[in-house]
């Protein structure tokens, strides 16, 4: 394969020129990038480790207590500290 190169003076019914790609120098801040990217990554892929070892230490419900309401009694609920009921 003949690559020509593209000059002013080519005539415009020559072949058209084909350009060798010329590759990019990865910057500085190209590099720093890249590695804070996979620095999250790890932070992350980390964090969701620690989530499913955390989902095992969890102690076992009781059969038939649903654990999403478990402990909360229904009815009235009593007033919050600091809380004033208005006229009485």
């Amino acid at each position: 394969m003949t690559i020509l190169l593209c000059s002013r003076r080519r005539p415009p019914s020559a072949a058209p020129c084909l350009r060798q790609p010329i590759r990019a120098k990865m910057t500085i801040n190209k590099r720093q990038k890249e590695k804070q990217r996979q620095d999250r990554q790890k932070d992350k892929e980390q964090r969701r480790q620690q989530r499913r070892e955390g989902q095992n230490d969890k102690p076992a419900a009781e059969p038939g207590v649903d654990p999403d309401i478990a402990g909360i009694v229904p009815g009235p609920q009593p007033l919050p500290d600091g809380f004033e009921e208005a006229g009485v």
